[in-house]
């Protein structure tokens, strides 16, 4: 539904990507490029990184490592698609649509405060600013998993105390594993993609 109103032009994107870049953890560069991408992709879905670069008055450089970040973190997709008995790659923003349909389904909170206070804690706790991998973990925690500020300062505890070193990972592994104690709950799979990545 919500990919047919952007088909027709019904739906402000543009605005919904600037009052929710908190809630998504967009840097400003991958905000540029998403917006760029959705003016594109209704015209044309085999959206090239080099028109992208054009368009949105980046670098290359910034542009390219705006478009992997986006890529990893399931905002898109590059597909095959036949026409003519000749395979070529399509963009699919469809993970980003549905993205935003769960939020204004009401079937995520209001979580973006929440995800600010989490960020806010855990850039000033490890005294640097978290990495995009890190960013998508804690977004996962926070937005899918419903985990809150109490959550991540009971594990910082929990590190500290036990003078372990405190990582995004450390923090990470501390929740889940508290919360499979209780609910007998599985670690979410986006937490074992960030782990293998890191290893």
């Amino acid at each position: 539904m919500l990919k047919k109103l952007y088909e027709c032009g019904c739906f402000d994107y543009r605005k919904y990507i600037i009052d929710n870049q908190k809630i998504l953890a967009l840097n400003s560069d991958e905000t540029i490029v998403l917006i760029n991408m959705l003016d594109a992709y209704r015209s044309n879905t085999a959206i090239k990184s080099s028109e992208l670069i054009k368009i949105s008055g980046l670098t290359k450089a910034k542009c390219e490592k705006a478009l992997n970040s986006l890529f990893e973190r399931s905002f898109y997709e590059i597909k095959l698609v036949n026409e003519n008995d000749i395979s070529k790659e399509v963009v699919s923003l469809d993970n980003f649509f549905n993205k935003v349909s769960l939020q204004l389904n009401n079937k995520i909170d209001n979580l973006e405060d929440e995800l600010s206070q989490v960020i806010n804690y855990l850039n000033e706790k490890l005294n640097r600013v978290l990495s995009s991998n890190e960013l998508e973990i804690v977004e996962s925690l926070v937005i899918e998993d419903r985990y809150k500020l109490a959550d991540f300062k009971a594990s910082v505890e929990k590190l500290e105390a036990s003078t372990r070193y405190v990582t995004i990972r450390s923090i990470a592994q501390i929740i889940v594993n508290h919360d499979e104690d209780n609910k007998n709950n599985k670690e979410p799979s986006i937490l074992t993609d960030f782990f293998k990545k890191i290893k």
